[in-house]
């Protein structure tokens, strides 16, 4: 009896519970059914986008040089009395004063000895003209006189000690002005190498002088970066730009090679007045590192796009209903933060500034225009 308890007992007991819970189901009120809404996805910024003409700049670096540099040479001999007070290394000397000034005594008699020797090989020359005279006119009747009897010999001799004499005129008048050594042009002083007392002769160096009317930069292109300019390269414009300054420069040359190691083409910048000793613009020294922009070609109809909306040479769209379209582009260059692209995108498109993580084709989003956010951040 009790064993057949033990086994009845939890039959039961089960099977009053499935009982109890269908007539709890058959009654009672149906759990509610979760909805099933649509994900809004995630929040995004968008820009509308318009085509613009742009001009291409190309940067490149150098290093500004002087366009001369002179290693000053006396060209006669002499002693130093006296040297241009800004003959010093860094001053700066106008053209035409003089730098350095070599003790004339012997170079002014030299002078007057030359000028004694042409006004007596002058009085010479018209004496002898004047007794050629008197020989022709005695000799008028004389058939076939000779050349000596005229005293042709003696006139011709004469006259070529008066162009030796005035050529050594002309000399000694060189020599005397020699003993002043003068600035070329408007420079910079790099070095003297003399001082008062020294006695010098032709090709001892004096000092070495650069020339601040212009400066050169020698500017390395990259080869990808060439079509990106003028086509006639030469006279373009271009400007030195550094945190304090800008200045105008103009490419002057184009040095013809490519480079073997670097592979990269040479251009030579131009810069008028360096120091700013006649425009009054600011100062540039030599062997300053220096940025160099370059004006290139212009384009029309291209979009300037921020570099975070690329991905893979591609740009994410937002549609009419909110949805992630991929687009293929065409890059043109990249400039700075900025991408320029031309084919595959229209002024009718908008752009996705950033977009999400793992973007989707077709994804829903929730776009906010970039200046909205801009001002709520604000």
């Amino acid at each position: 009896m009790k064993t057949w308890l033990k086994i009845t007992l939890p039959l039961a007991v089960v099977v009053l519970g499935i009982v109890g819970a269908s007539v709890i189901n058959a009654t009672g009120t149906p759990p509610v059914e979760p909805v099933n809404e649509a994900s809004p996805g995630p929040v995004v910024t968008v820009r509308s986008i318009t085509p613009q003409s742009h001009q291409y700049n190309v940067t490149s670096w150098g290093e500004l040089q002087p366009r001369e540099k002179t290693t000053l040479t006396p060209e006669v001999t002499g002693r130093v009395i006296a040297f241009h007070p800004n003959f010093i290394e860094g001053g700066l000397i106008r053209e035409g004063e003089v730098l350095v000034t070599l003790d004339d005594s012997d170079y002014r008699s030299a002078l007057l000895t030359a000028e004694s020797n042409l006004a007596a090989a002058e009085a010479k020359l018209q004496e002898d003209q004047a007794l050629a005279r008197v020989a022709q006119q005695e000799l008028r009747n004389t058939k076939d006189p000779t050349p000596l009897a005229l005293r042709l010999p003696q006139l011709q001799s004469s006259e070529a000690a008066v162009k030796s004499a005035d050529a050594g005129l002309r000399k000694a008048q060189r020599d005397l002005s020699r003993t002043q050594i003068t600035a070329p042009y408007d420079a910079l002083v790099k070095s003297r190498n003399t001082g008062v007392g020294q006695v010098v002769s032709m090709g001892t160096t004096l000092g070495e002088i650069y020339n601040i009317e212009q400066a050169e930069i020698h500017l390395p292109i990259a080869s990808f970066d060439l079509h990106f300019l003028q086509e006639q390269v030469v006279g373009s414009q271009a400007y030195i730009e550094t945190p304090a300054v800008t200045r105008a420069v103009k490419i002057v040359r184009d040095l013809g090679i490519v480079d073997s190691q670097t592979r990269m083409t040479r251009l030579v910048a131009s810069l008028d007045d360096p120091y700013g000793l006649h425009s009054g613009e600011p100062v540039l020294r030599f062997g300053q590192f220096v940025t160099v922009r370059i004006e290139g070609q212009s384009v029309a109809e291209v979009y300037r796009l921020p570099q975070e909306a690329l991905v893979r040479d591609s740009i994410w769209l937002v549609s009419d209903d909110n949805t992630l379209q991929r687009r293929q582009v065409n890059i043109l260059r990249k400039e700075g933060r900025d991408v320029l692209v031309s084919d595959g995108i229209s002024s009718s498109d908008t752009l996705v500034v950033m977009p999400p993580n793992f973007p989707q084709h077709g994804m829903r989003v929730r776009p906010v225009a970039e200046d909205t956010q801009t001002a709520q951040q604000e």
